[in-house]
């Protein structure tokens, strides 16, 4: 990251309670004629129960950094390691499935359903996950439509919300 970003954790990660461990990250863009240094040997730890705060002009390299951690994009040189695992020692599909079950997203466009609430677009990955483990006559979901969902939640204050 350019030196303008800062890493805030909330306190020192200890090496048995460590769930986030970077080492080395190095990124560039190579679309315009000179190479653009986004992240510039990026290393940290987070602990267990950690808060950790990125800041830093647009363009310092922020989502770049959480697109890494994310697993969404390989960095050039470094590590990435989440729950012990090394994200980009992973073939696609192993990652994609350690994305799913151990990583969330909120990206900053969203991405979410709109004909869905909130609370089932957040709910969305843990619905697919209990229909793929469960065989399909036990799995049934909580709503029969979005409209159905949003009548039970109605009194909730959750209903239509985004």
């Amino acid at each position: 990251m350019t030196d303008h970003a800062v890493l805030a954790p909330s306190a020192s990660a200890t090496g048995a309670d460590t769930v986030v461990s970077v080492e080395g990250l190095r990124k560039a863009y190579r679309i315009s004629r000179q190479p653009r240094d986004v992240l510039a040997g990026v290393s940290l730890e987070v602990g267990r129960g950690e808060f950790v705060a990125i800041m830093g002009p647009s363009g310092c390299g922020k989502s770049t950094l959480l697109h890494c951690l994310g697993g969404l994009e390989p960095p050039d040189e470094g590590r990435v390691v989440i729950a012990g695992r090394d994200l980009y020692a992973l073939d696609d599909e192993r990652l994609a499935v350690f994305r799913r079950d151990h990583i969330g997203l909120v990206f900053q466009f969203f991405n979410l359903i709109p004909s869905l609430t909130a609370a089932e677009n957040v709910a969305l990955p843990l619905r697919l996950i209990a229909r793929r483990r469960s065989p399909p006559s036990r799995w049934a979901p909580p709503c029969s439509s979005p409209s159905s969902c949003r009548a039970s939640s109605a009194g909730t204050g959750a209903a239509g919300s985004r």
